[in-house]
């Protein structure tokens, strides 16, 4: 939040680098912002529409992220219209903001520094997306192992999180 990512300005003040200062693609300062919400490279736009439809096989709203709610993901808390809880919803809300930006950030590394003659094609973007979301299935499936104990996972909650999604 408080420039810990080395992207815009901070390339502006090494030598050889100010080119990185600015997005290559839509050729504005390169900010958080601009990378996982606004950005036209390909990855973006792909994830958060994957996470959208996602999100409409189990609930019919749906929000596109801004900056603010991905950063505050694990703080936001639906609710019944009786002002009930719905923990499920919360983990699931959660999983697919905090994953899919991390995917966005990664895709994005990948396209400026490690591969920045190639671009990802938009069903690559998806497998990868959904070869994340069923990781983070895989992992919630496992923890709710006795080995664990009192750490462990409910499986009401996995249950309550994943049901009616896939």
């Amino acid at each position: 939040m408080h420039d810990a990512y080395k992207i815009g300005h901070y390339w502006e003040k090494i030598t050889n680098h100010e080119h990185r200062s600015l997005c290559q693609r839509c050729g504005v300062p390169e900010s958080m912002e601009h990378i996982l919400t606004e950005c036209s490279s390909p990855g973006q736009n792909e994830v958060w529409n994957a996470a959208e439809s996602f999100w409409q096989q189990k609930y019919n709203h749906w929000t596109r992220p801004s900056l603010g709610l991905i950063l505050g993901c694990a703080l936001v808390q639906h609710k019944t219209q009786s002002g009930r809880s719905l923990p499920g919803v919360d983990q699931l809300f959660r999983i697919l903001i905090s994953q899919s930006a991390f995917l966005i950030w990664k895709l994005r590394c990948e396209r400026v520094i490690t591969h920045p003659d190639e671009e990802h094609s938009a069903p690559a973007i998806v497998n990868r997306w959904t070869s994340v979301i069923a990781d983070q299935l895989k992992l919630d499936q496992a923890l709710t192992h006795p080995r664990f104990g009192k750490q462990a996972l409910p499986q009401k909650m996995v249950l309550r999180t994943w049901s009616n999604t896939l």
